[in-house]
């Protein structure tokens, strides 16, 4: 069952955190290099701030008994905290520096030559975005959704502060590992971290090819 929470989980919140990462990119490609600064410095936040931290924090703005968290709770009839919703926030949180920073890190070492012609001829800002710069950073797309997943498949800090470690839940794979290691359940701990080492691997072995690949060009 945790797996399959996992499974169910992560590529939801991955494709959030890429959708709101290329909202992200693209405002911080403007020429107003304060405010790519403010967005670099929000979006570094998961990496420096201590996972369970940041999850108090959270809990704090989003509990039960804050606006947010009765905001939710009228919308949608149930509440935020505990619950696969909550699941999904924490991993998409995770995931979204590694990919804003990976597509971010391939936009800017474009030819800078190509988004002036394109300006030039008349393009938006906004097609610039799509129909150049994007295409050209698609290893980047690409290794920065791969980077994502997997933090996000790993998060446990946050997870447990908003989502808590309730069983059929919110009970993801790192959950059910730590879970398992104290109740005594080796082979179960043992067999949930052998899936997230082989997957990592794999993803370390794509990313690596990925970023093989641009280094060519």
């Amino acid at each position: 069952m945790p797996l399959l929470i996992s499974l169910k989980t992560v590529p939801i919140a991955t494709l959030l955190a890429f959708i709101f990462s290329l909202f992200l990119v693209w405002v911080a490609s403007s020429k107003k290099k304060f405010l790519a600064s403010i967005i670099e410095f929000i979006v570094s936040i998961p990496i420096f701030i201590p996972p369970t931290i940041l999850g108090f924090y959270l809990l704090q703005i989003l509990g039960r008994a804050t606006w947010l968290g009765k905001l939710y709770n009228e919308l949608f009839g149930k509440s935020f905290i505990f619950s696969p919703a909550a699941v999904i926030a924490s991993a998409a949180l995770a995931g979204l520096p590694y990919i804003y920073k990976s597509i971010k890190t391939f936009i800017d070492s474009i030819d800078i030559v190509l988004i002036s012609a394109a300006e030039i001829a008349g393009a938006s800002k906004w097609q610039i975005f799509i129909y150049i710069l994007l295409p050209l950073s698609k290893n980047g797309v690409l290794a920065g959704i791969l980077l994502g997943f997997l933090r996000g498949l790993g998060e446990f800090g946050i997870t447990m502060m908003i989502a808590g470690n309730i069983e059929g839940v919110t009970r993801t794979v790192p959950l059910a590992i730590w879970d398992s290691v104290i109740t005594g359940k080796n082979e179960t701990a043992h067999m949930y971290s052998a899936f997230l080492a082989v997957i990592s691997i794999l993803i370390i072995i794509i990313f690596k090819t990925l970023e093989r690949k641009s280094a060519d060009q």
